[in-house]
């Protein structure tokens, strides 16, 4: 955590004076991709949902988290406005694209898909199975504490209405499937139809694998 914070401060040496005149407010991808499409001088937009999963963010205020922001040292205008997800948020003013398209919602890709496949009541839950595999289950309009290291997040907020998601993670999941054949040549290609995974045996060895291949 002391690593972390010190990098951040480097970083604000450069960042903090384009901060302070307001140049600089993109901390996250969504951010920095409103900003663009509207050609906002200040103003960075994401959703709550988006915004959640930061630690800089406090889900219970549904705000930038005061404590964290004075302990990095960061001036608050580098945090981006968080809306809901169905809003009108402004309209296009950029290269590329006419003028005045409106913006009427944004959203996280999970949360996303937990609102598409209908899972609007607590108890409710999905699971998106590709590169990685993500599980989130609707919990209504209380955050929940997971006993079992699950993510707290915000779902959504419509309507002023915030409902929050319990949020399980594997960012390697089928993409780890790709990297044994295509990469190892561990396994041959899928026959389609289910059979065991059978592994050169020059690679059987009493060897642990770790499909965790991103963080470590």
């Amino acid at each position: 955590m002391r690593a972390m914070i010190r990098r951040m401060r480097r970083g604000r040496a450069v960042l903090g004076p384009m901060a302070g005149h307001g140049r600089w407010p993109l901390p996250c991808w969504i951010g920095a991709l409103m900003w663009v499409l509207m050609s906002l001088p200040v103003l960075a937009a994401t959703a709550f949902s988006i915004a959640s999963p930061s630690v800089l963010f406090d889900i219970h205020k549904l705000d930038g988290d005061g404590q964290l922001v004075q302990l990095l040292e960061m001036p608050r205008s580098v945090l981006p406005k968080s809306v809901s997800s169905s809003e009108l948020i402004g309209v296009t003013a950029c290269e590329g694209l006419p003028d005045g398209i409106a913006l009427g919602g944004v959203a996280g890709d999970q949360q996303a898909a937990l609102f598409g496949q209908a899972c609007h009541q607590p108890g409710m839950a999905k699971n998106t199975y590709g590169t990685g595999c993500f599980m989130l289950m609707h919990t209504g309009d209380k955050p929940m504490t997971s006993k079992n290291n699950l993510l707290t997040s915000v779902a959504w907020k419509i309507d002023g209405r915030t409902e929050y998601a319990l949020e399980g993670s594997i960012f390697i999941a089928g993409a780890v499937v790709q990297w044994l054949r295509d990469g190892l040549r561990a396994i041959g290609p899928p026959s389609g139809r289910p059979r065991a995974v059978t592994c050169d045996r020059s690679l059987r060895r009493p060897d642990a694998f770790h499909r965790a291949t991103n963080g470590l």
